[in-house]
């Protein structure tokens, strides 16, 4: 049983191999924010409500 409703999210997520970055920034699309963001796509069908636009454009 899962611990949370993000490691169920998770779990169910479709396979998914991160975006290889030529460098690393602590607020950037680091490849477990790229699979959170993947998970919530696919169970909710839009990235609408995991993250907003000045967010997502920094």
């Amino acid at each position: 049983m899962p611990d949370s409703p993000l490691s169920a999210l998770l779990e169910d997520a479709p396979d998914f191999a991160p975006v290889p970055l030529a460098r690393t920034r602590y607020d950037g699309w680091l490849p477990a924010r790229q699979h959170m963001f993947i998970a919530a796509l696919s169970a909710m069908g839009t990235g609408r409500t995991f993250i907003s636009r000045p967010t997502a454009c920094q």
